[in-house]
Formats: C-alpha cells, structure tokens, sequence
C-alpha cells in the first residue's frame, strides 16, 4: 500500500522530501511479473484410485432401427402441431360453439 503525498503541506522541507521521494520511486525499476503455468496435474496421489472412465468411453456403433433405452429419439423434419390442437383460425364462431356444447 503507497501513501499519497500532501500537495498543500505548509512546511517546505516535507515537500521536499515529497518531491525526493517520488524521484527515488521513478529511477526504481519495476518488477516484472512473470505468470508461469504449471502443468502439473491438481492432484498427484490418487488413493482410491478413482477415474472419468464415462468420458474415455466411445458411443457404440449400433446397426441400423436399434437404439440405447436412454437416447431420445430424433425430431422428426416437419413440425405438425397444428394436427394435434387442431386450426382454430378456420372454423367460425358458430361452429366452436357447437362443439363447445357438444362437449
């Protein structure tokens, strides 16, 4: 931590020391920080003996139609929704009342 000098002290022989100082800590060089990367793993000792074998592990080559249980199944290309909830903007007023009442 750097103390700031006072530019409005009233005794001359602390400015300057002020003034001496700061051209002291300009003529000093300045440290170089040098960041060194180690590449080294976090930790050497493995008692148990515990590894990621989930992440070494390949996906099998399955023949064709055959699927894992725990994969999900692809989408398929087109998006039908509108089969399912079926298209409201067709069909007037009357008729969603008539099926309403049907119901």
């Amino acid at each position: 931590m750097a103390t700031k000098t006072n530019p409005e002290c009233d005794d001359c022989n602390c400015r300057k020391q002020q003034e001496e100082f700061k051209k002291r800590e300009e003529l000093k060089p300045k440290p170089v920080v040098v960041v060194e990367v180690d590449t080294a793993p976090l930790h050497d000792e493995n008692p148990f003996e515990e590894e990621l074998k989930q992440a070494e592990r390949e996906k099998p080559q399955l023949t064709e139609g055959v699927t894992v249980a725990y994969t999900k199944p692809a989408k398929s290309a087109t998006n039908d929704t509108s089969e399912t909830v079926g298209d409201v903007s067709r069909q007037s007023l009357d008729e969603l009342m008539k099926q309403m009442q049907s119901l």
